[in-house]
């Protein structure tokens, strides 16, 4: 008898109409996100369910498939009954052109924006963040994440830009880290600089090495200062 009581007790008090979620609340996201969460929040329908019931491992893995999201928290109150999803998002921290056979394209539409860990995120041209430096690509090296050498030596080159010792105008391509390649804006020029150790005395060397060729730039095919001691150029 003790036993039926205490299971009908138990069945009660769990039944109760105070563990079913009266309200859902957001709170991290931007405009980004806001789809995602409406979308998740439309197929789980948490408004009536009991909130034990709830497996918050298992929400937040459904959350993180998002690129966007970062990390996910779901917490649970009583009296009244709520349900909070907090979100953190991964923000745009990297702008990295595409890379193309005859150069990079510096158009943003078709760039990739990625955040400090180089996942890509899905954001329009209109969130790509300000950098120190321009980089590109080939589109064959970015999936879901820049791997982590090229991640390196565009974190050394941001390194360098913030020291203000990147003097030169143009864009690095990551491509090959082991041989990077540099497309010199004015005049237009493509340089080959090899690995990035000394980076910032090849750099230096690129118009002294110009000068002293007295060739006229439409006649170089590009200069190579992967052994910075003894610039070579290439004509066409």
């Amino acid at each position: 008898m003790a036993a039926m009581i205490l299971g009908s007790t138990l069945f009660t008090i769990w039944s109760a109409p105070f563990w079913k979620i009266q309200k859902v609340e957001i709170r991290g996201t931007t405009g980004f996100t806001e789809k995602h969460l409406a979308g998740f929040l439309k197929t789980h329908k948490f408004i009536g369910e009991h909130i034990l019931k709830l497996n918050p491992i298992q929400l937040e893995r459904e959350l993180l498939k998002n690129p966007l999201v970062l990390t996910a928290h779901f917490e649970r109150e009583l009296l009244p009954t709520r349900l909070t999803i907090r979100v953190q998002e991964r923000k745009p921290a990297h702008l990295i052109y595409r890379q193309q056979n005859t150069g990079p394209l510096l158009d943003k539409s078709k760039a990739w924006i990625l955040d400090h860990e180089g996942v890509v995120l899905p954001l329009p041209a209109s969130a790509a963040p300000e950098t120190p430096i321009q980089v590109s690509v080939k589109p064959a090296i970015i999936k879901q994440r820049l791997p982590q050498a090229q991640l390196d030596l565009m974190r050394l080159l941001e390194v360098l830009a913030e020291q203000k010792l990147l003097t030169v105008d143009g864009i690095y391509d990551l491509s090959q880290p082991q041989n990077l390649i540099f497309y010199l804006k004015n005049p237009k020029l493509t340089v080959w600089l090899g690995k990035s150790e000394d980076l910032v005395i090849k750099l230096k060397l690129i118009q002294p090495t110009l000068e002293t060729a007295k060739q006229d730039i439409t006649s170089i095919d590009y200069i190579d200062l992967r052994f910075w001691k003894h610039p070579v150029i290439k004509s066409r």
